[in-house]
């Protein structure tokens, strides 16, 4: 899938500790996490402190610098992709990253080119990395150990890579792999007439509200175990099913589909970029004919509490300097204009970045790098736990999935958003 995941970092954790890989490595690492590991074996540390200058000056010990352009590919037209396979390979060897090898993450930039190597290690199937909290500043003013010893690095065995499935499909990447037995195609169109009229061959439709679970009192919830189970199956969803999803709504349904997937921990999902417009736009293949789906092997399923936000825990954060909230509603229901509860205005503290922001007059998505800047202006940066909200998780879903293309660490969806916020009388509110 094109290279289009766009790139604030998803990495973050409760407190210092956080969400786990495989090997049971945080994504956020502490100051005294690192001091206990300096000099495992395993541990490889990369420092991207601005300029080699400052790397010679002084740096945490055993580490090997790396600036940010070495962990992308500048593109003659303007801007940056990921490295290619061979690309990718040498610069794995330069660090001395093996296949086990446990990565360490520093900068002196807040996160933001430590999060681009995360970016391109994650999609090259390199899970257990993670990024130094508050980097170089936070760990020298807490004594951390500095030396301008520049360790030697032997690179590791080789190993084969392939670039993983990233967030954004483009069309031309769907239409080479059209009727790939490990494929599962979501079309999200408006309704079911619109499907029944055509659609990418071998999809299956879903409502966005089968992807989601109304609440009495209003607005929507995630699906429970249970009802996660049921949607798993009926779209065939396995634990190896490659998940591409479109609408023709920019990608508002596909978001909140999106959303309920990662929530469960089914991580290989991508959004068609431009949806069923841009697809037909393109002569994309069209036809009427239903697939026929069989539910796949039953699995267990958990909701990864990691990514959802109640109310009382977002609360209990406002304030915080380690946590930013993200307003993916309109502007005059930022500022309390527009009121769709019993109160308007906005959650203490939130920011207001509309997700019409994300993309162009195309309906496709905007470059990494324009994503990217519009979020750090704001002050939400990767080293952060970010907090999506709007009226019901809809909007707020595509503010989600933008930041996780961004690859920021830790992104986390306040289902209930305002639909719930804004009519409890003991829940902060402001307007501006």
């Amino acid at each position: 899938m094109m290279a289009t995941r766009v790139l604030v970092a998803v990495l973050l954790l409760v407190g210092f500790a956080g969400p786990a890989t495989a090997l049971d490595m945080p994504l956020l690492v502490s100051a005294d996490w690192l001091r206990a590991q300096l000099g495992a074996p395993d541990l490889r540390i990369v420092d991207m402190q601005s300029g080699v200058i400052d790397y010679r000056q002084g740096h945490v010990p055993g580490a090997v610098h790396l600036g940010v352009n070495d962990a992308r590919a500048a593109v003659p037209a303007g801007g940056y992709r990921l490295p290619n396979v061979e690309e990718a390979r040498q610069l794995f060897a330069r660090l001395g990253i093996g296949a086990d090898t446990r990565v360490v993450i520093y900068d002196d930039s807040n996160g933001l080119d430590a999060a681009r190597l995360f970016f391109t290690l994650d999609s090259y199937g390199h899970r257990n990395v993670a990024i130094l909290d508050g980097g170089a500043p936070h760990w020298r003013a807490g004594s951390g150990a500095w030396t301008p010893d520049v360790p030697r690095i032997e690179a590791p065995p080789a190993r084969p890579l392939a670039l993983d499935t990233e967030h954004v499909a483009s069309a031309e990447w769907l239409r080479d792999r059209l009727g790939a037995p490990d494929l599962r195609i979501v079309d999200m169109q408006s309704g079911v007439i619109d499907y029944r009229q055509g659609h990418v061959p071998g999809a299956v439709h879903l409502g966005v509200n089968d992807a989601r679970a109304a609440v009495p009192a209003g607005g929507y919830r995630l699906p429970n175990v249970e009802e996660a189970r049921q949607l798993f199956a009926r779209l065939g969803i396995g634990a190896d099913t490659r998940v591409v999803i479109y609408d023709d709504s920019n990608g508002l349904d596909a978001a909140r589909l999106f959303f309920t997937l990662d929530s469960y921990g089914h991580r290989n999902v991508a959004i068609l970029d431009g949806g069923a417009p841009h697809w037909r736009a393109g002569s994309g293949a069209w036809t009427p004919d239903v697939p026929r789906i069989e539910a796949p092997p039953a699995r267990p399923l958990a909701l990864d509490t990691e990514h959802v936000a109640s109310a009382e825990w977002l609360r209990d954060r406002l304030g915080r300097g380690d946590t930013a909230v993200v307003d993916a509603r309109s502007p005059a229901e930022y500022t309390g204009r527009e009121v769709r509860a019993r109160r308007g205005g906005h959650i203490p503290g939130a920011v207001n970045i509309e997700w019409t922001r994300h993309l162009r007059p195309d309906g496709t998505f905007k470059s990494i790098d324009e994503l990217r800047a519009m979020y750090v202006a704001e002050g939400v940066t990767p080293d952060k736990t970010v907090v999506t909200y709007c009226q019901t998780q809809h909007r707020a879903s595509h503010s989600y999935f933008v930041l996780r293309l961004l690859g920021y660490p830790r992104v986390v969806g306040y289902d209930r958003s305002w639909s719930e916020w804004g009519n409890r009388a003991d829940l902060p509110v402001e307007t501006r």
